[in-house]
């Protein structure tokens, strides 16, 4: 097989995998804003430290476990999780 033809089938495969990483985000984005009003209607901070923590903590061991760079994917997460903050507060003033 020429290697254009095998690059074009990985490429392929890469395309499917980053449309499933784009709905998971989407889920999650949804899940995120979910938890934002619910502790704005609890008058709890929207930013939550302890929790940043955690899922940095867990991403980091999953990482691991998956044999991936744990930096880069705690860079990922942090970029993330700053983002979706905003998209919490951006759907708050929406209301």
């Amino acid at each position: 097989m020429p290697v254009e033809k095998k690059l074009q089938k990985v490429r392929k495969r890469i395309d499917c995998i980053d449309k499933q990483i784009v709905k998971l985000l989407s889920k999650r984005l949804g899940l995120v804003i979910l938890a934002g009003e619910i502790k704005y209607k609890s008058g709890i901070k929207l930013e939550d430290k302890k929790r940043i923590k955690e899922v940095l903590k867990k991403v980091t061991k999953e990482s691991k476990k998956q044999k991936i760079n744990s930096e880069v994917t705690k860079e990922i997460y942090r970029l993330l999780l700053e983002k979706f903050l905003q998209e919490q507060k951006i759907n708050l003033l929406k209301k």
